[in-house]
């Protein structure tokens, strides 16, 4: 429920990255407030809101209930911290990712603010919470290729000259590359071609040109210069001109382990009774960009359902994943918060 054009959260990164404030504008009249009833301590404790049918009763009237026991059990209430700890949410972490995470770290290397480690809370486990810590990604290249032909009557392709063609070739070869180096602790480098469109509706004409998109995940081994000199390889043989567009490139990176991660996989253990495999395996991830100013590891939820139709997380992996983040910061306090 909003009640002007500009949310808090919107207000409070503009500031913080000196960005322009525009005119904030009221949309809908509206409040908030926080109900805090006493007794939650007791087990058996229970609340009910009453009033509500009531209040909607009125014209042109909404209203959120959230209710949070959870929040007044959190463990660190009663600790004291001698250490400082920082939240980021960030929802531009997908594809380019010009906004979020990037524009924060550069915040930070401006104002010369040092962080020590960085855990981001990515869905690292396949199958469940205490399988898999991130310490690690592959590098990750993302281009298009482009290619120009003539427009002409399928019946006369002797006046024509038909990009399609000239694709298919390329990403045949591409499909080809030997991308076989061995990197220790990554997985093999693969490439996919996830897109080849040329916008023509019509089965009886040539198009002008046709457009592949290709993602190339790389290990250590392997480099954007070596990746592109491969690549430009292949339009050799086509008649076609070939454009090569770089949506986003980011570089391979491993975290080596230190005192942090020693303490994140005895956190993991003493919840779970499991011992988490170090990984790099699956997709970027917003570590690629903190990498550049601390050491980064990831460990979250179960992510048997990312990017799908009803994505979730259990309840109870949400709640062990919290044990883990709570005494996680209080035996990294211990540690580094005498420093």
């Amino acid at each position: 429920m909003y009640t002007q054009n500009l949310s808090e959260f919107d207000l409070h990164a503009r500031a913080i990255l000196s960005y322009p404030i525009n005119n904030i504008l009221m949309l809908r009249e509206g409040c908030s407030t926080v109900i805090k009833a006493n007794g939650f301590e007791d087990k058996n404790f229970d609340y009910k809101f009453s009033g509500v049918e009531k209040a909607l009763e009125l014209d042109d009237v909404d209203i959120r209930l959230f209710g949070k026991p959870k929040a007044w059990n959190n463990i660190l209430k009663k600790k004291k911290l001698n250490i400082s700890l920082a939240l980021l949410i960030t929802g531009d972490e997908e594809g380019v990712a010009t906004n979020g995470t990037v524009k924060v770290v550069q915040y930070l290397k401006q104002k010369k603010i040092k962080i020590d480690h960085c855990i981001v809370g990515e869905p690292t486990n396949p199958n469940y919470i205490g399988e898999m810590i991130k310490v690690g990604r592959r590098g990750s290249l993302s281009f298009s290729i482009e290619t120009i032909g003539k427009y002409g009557h399928v019946a006369y392709p002797h006046l024509a000259k038909n990009p399609v063609t000239s694709l298919i070739h390329i990403c045949n070869k591409l499909n080809n590359l030997k991308l076989n180096l061995k990197a220790k602790n990554f997985p093999q480098t693969n490439l996919e071609v996830t897109s080849i469109d040329t916008g023509n509706p019509t089965s009886n004409v040539i198009p002008n040109s046709c457009k592949a998109l290709i993602n190339i995940r790389y290990n250590t081994r392997y480099n954007e210069k070596l990746l592109l000199k491969k690549i430009k390889a292949s339009f050799s043989e086509v008649p076609c001109t070939v454009k090569l567009k770089i949506i986003s490139s980011n570089k391979p990176f491993y975290t080596k382990s230190d005192k942090c991660l020693s303490l994140l996989e005895k956190s993991i253990y003493k919840v779970t009774k499991k011992r988490p495999t170090l990984s790099t395996t699956g997709g970027t991830s917003d570590a690629r960009f903190i990498k550049d100013i601390c050491p980064v590891y990831e460990f979250g939820s179960v992510g048997k359902t990312m990017h799908q139709v009803n994505e979730n997380i259990d309840i109870k992996d949400l709640e062990k994943l919290q044990k883990i983040y709570e005494d996680l910061i209080l035996s990294y306090n211990e540690i580094y918060g005498l420093n």
